[in-house]
């Protein structure tokens, strides 16, 4: 699978996704990635952006505000 595919099905699932499922996805996202170049440090920035995005929205993590 070429990279511009795997983003492209991993935006597309990261869109539908609900906070059950985006764990998942995101799991699997990221062992492939992993699998194919050995490591997550070149994941796209706009990946990780819509990974964090998407936690945000659906929930699964929360910003902490300074005080």
């Amino acid at each position: 699978m070429k990279t511009e595919q795997l983003i492209h099905f991993f935006k597309e699932e990261a869109i539908k996704a609900n906070e059950q499922t985006f764990p998942i996805y995101v799991q699997s996202f990221t062992h492939l990635w992993t699998y194919k170049w050995g490591t997550l440090e070149n994941i796209p920035e706009e990946i990780d952006d819509l990974i964090t995005t998407r936690a945000l929205e659906l929930g699964l993590i929360h910003l902490k505000r300074a005080d």
